[in-house]
């Protein structure tokens, strides 16, 4: 019984040994993938003429949009998509 306890244990161990590293590096890339997506994204859809006209006669006023207003982003780029996807996509996005 001591055996099967212990051989137990020993491949418990050995498996998240191998087995977790893996398991994080999928979620890491998921990550810089969501990242990379969305700052991709948003450089085509933000112009940064547009931003530097309004900040240029509206001031104030646009540097103020700039940090409370957040920008919405396209439904139909999380067709498909994980929950842990979509939520670094969007943190990465605004």
């Amino acid at each position: 019984m001591k055996n099967i306890i212990a051989s137990f244990t020993l491949m418990m161990m050995l498996f998240s040994i191998i087995i977790l590293p893996v398991t994080a590096q999928g979620q890491e890339t998921e990550v810089q993938r969501a990242t990379e997506d969305a700052l991709r994204d948003v450089e085509q859809d933000v112009s940064k003429i547009t931003w530097g006209i309004s900040g240029f006669f509206c001031s104030v006023f646009s540097v103020a949009y700039a940090y409370i207003g957040k920008p919405q982003v396209p439904a139909p780029r999380f067709v498909g998509k994980s929950a842990e996807y979509v939520s670094f996509y969007t943190d990465a996005y605004h």
